[in-house]
């Protein structure tokens, strides 16, 4: 359909998008933007507006034909749930339809779930109603003491992951960007930043760069453009017995005191593996209940024993990988310079635990059996498509609902102060 009116200045529509944070890349885009109706076009624009206001200069728009653009109703599904379709600085709308019949589907997840005061835990599918997962949160072991980064440490690195990452928004308080490959796409300086930023517990700098700069991924949560979580994540691709394995190792997850109980460590250890391509195998070299307990839902197949070859070799790559060695067991002797662990916390989680799963509780407390304070076990699992659909599940539902209320309550708290 032609745009009523005058033809539409190629120049100003360019001018339009770059002051929405968008660009195009090609004649024929230009051409879509030329010809579609004057209404759909202020539409367009309207939800390109929000859309930009929260990524790094600029993303890439690529559009559909003239006729599908026109014909298809978008301006029925609010900006936001067009938000998680930007990928590596790309929106792309080529899939129209599908795209916005995905939207509806978040919509309409939405709304089965909106009243959640009332509401207890979700459960969106026949699976979930028969109990076959519950995602719930585990507060990480509190450390000693907590040393905040400077404000202006604070306020600078949240400009240098908004230039990095585009920011994923929960609500008005809460945002989440990725960092990939630090050591190579961050300078010194940049380095440097982000290890006094998320260094919420006071460790050595030898110990935080250890955990952030040679990794795969850094994925922060922000509370008001402030760092209060983050996951770590690696990835090792190796030969076991001739058949090329990529394992996906969960380096370190880290939330600051005073923000647990938020669902943070699923949010930041979820958006690494939603990431993940395929279904690779999951490792973790652990000793606190919490974070094995963790592992144990959000995996399938979670396994400690050694019992097969294809996990021996595994394990013991992996090993070799952290930069130690297991016995035949899986165990790692030492693997920590300090205990990592909370034991009272620890006790606490396995008491609950025993009382809510006593399976659970007896395949926990085994796989604890003979490791002293500074020991840990590998546990492996695997990455599946369904543990991959209940993280974004988690994400998108629970933890969006979860937000909205708190900030409601802090909202409510403010006015009566």
């Amino acid at each position: 359909m032609p745009a009523s009116g005058p033809a539409r200045n190629p120049s100003h529509i360019m001018m339009d998008l770059r002051n929405r944070n968008f660009i195009l890349t090609s004649r024929r885009q230009l051409n879509v933007l030329v010809d579609i109706s004057q209404p759909k076009y202020n539409t367009l624009m309207s939800m390109l507006a929000e859309l930009g206001s929260h990524h790094a200069p600029f993303v890439e728009l690529r559009l559909p034909k003239a006729k599908l653009l026109e014909r298809v109703a978008f301006e029925t599904v609010p900006p936001k749930y067009f938000d998680e379709f930007i990928r590596g600085q790309v929106l792309d709308l080529r899939q129209l339809e599908t795209v916005v019949k995905t939207a509806r589907s978040r919509i309409e997840s939405d709304q089965i779930w909106a009243d959640e005061e009332s509401t207890p835990e979700p459960k969106l599918l026949e699976e979930i109603r028969r109990g076959r997962l519950q995602i719930t949160e585990v507060a990480p072991a509190e450390l000693p003491r907590e040393v905040p980064a400077p404000a202006d440490r604070e306020q600078a690195f949240f400009e240098l992951v908004q230039r990095k990452s585009p920011l994923l928004k929960f609500g008005q308080t809460i945002t989440v960007a990725s960092i990939l490959n630090p050591a190579s796409g961050l300078t010194k300086n940049e380095q440097n930043l982000m290890i006094e930023a998320l260094n919420f517990t006071g460790r050595s700098r030898e110990d935080m760069y250890d955990h952030l700069i040679p990794v795969a991924e850094v994925v922060v949560t922000f509370y008001r453009r402030k760092a209060i979580a983050f996951g770590v994540g690696n990835e090792i691709n190796f030969q076991n017995n001739g058949t090329a394995e990529r394992l996906e190792y969960l380096v370190a997850t880290m939330v600051r005191k005073g923000f647990y109980g938020r669902g943070l460590q699923t949010v930041v250890n979820g958006i690494y593996s939603i990431q993940r391509k395929g279904t690779p195998m999951a490792m973790m070299r652990s000793r606190s209940a919490g974070t094995i307990d963790g592992f144990e839902k959000h995996f399938s197949g979670v396994s400690y024993r050694l019992d097969t070859p294809d996990k021996r070799r595994r394990a013991r790559e992996f090993s070799r990988f952290m930069g130690c060695e297991c016995d035949e067991n899986g165990i790692v002797r030492d693997a920590y310079e300090t205990p990592p662990h909370d034991p009272e916390r620890d006790q606490e989680i396995l008491k609950a635990l025993e009382k809510r799963s006593p399976r659970r509780y007896n395949w926990m407390a085994t796989s604890l059996e003979g490791l002293g304070p500074r020991d840990a076990r590998i546990y492996q699992g695997r990455l599946t498509r369904w543990k991959k659909f209940l993280f974004r599940f988690y994400i998108n539902v629970i933890f969006r609902l979860r937000n909205r209320r708190l900030e409601r309550q802090e909202n409510a708290g403010q006015d009566q102060t």
